[in-house]
């Protein structure tokens, strides 16, 4: 018998409350990270947004990809690359496999 009802995917949309216990391991991971990657956001929704900064304090390198600057450019990143998001993640990769 086919399942009914309606489907939610296993996301967080806008404006609720993320599970205590993914941000707990947001936080977590993102203080024991060497390399954090921040593609596609504006940086201001929390608390998603202070992650780079944990990770940042850690001793991560931060690399932000974003088509416009971002309250991490020049302060939080490393290294910005500006443009589609889809495009600079296809560049590095191409990047990578030929390493």
């Amino acid at each position: 018998m086919p399942l009914r009802g309606i489907y939610r995917p296993e996301c967080v949309f806008f404006g609720e409350m993320i599970p205590p216990e993914s941000l707990s391991r947001s936080r977590r991971v993102s203080s024991r990270c060497d390399l954090m990657l921040v593609v596609g956001t504006s940086a201001t929704v929390q608390p998603a947004a202070f992650m780079p900064l944990i990770a940042k304090e850690a001793g991560a390198r931060v690399i932000e990809i974003n088509y416009e600057p971002t309250p991490l450019t020049g302060r939080v990143a490393d290294y910005t690359l500006l443009g589609r998001a889809g495009d600079a993640m296809n560049r590095i990769l191409a990047g990578l496999e030929s390493v």
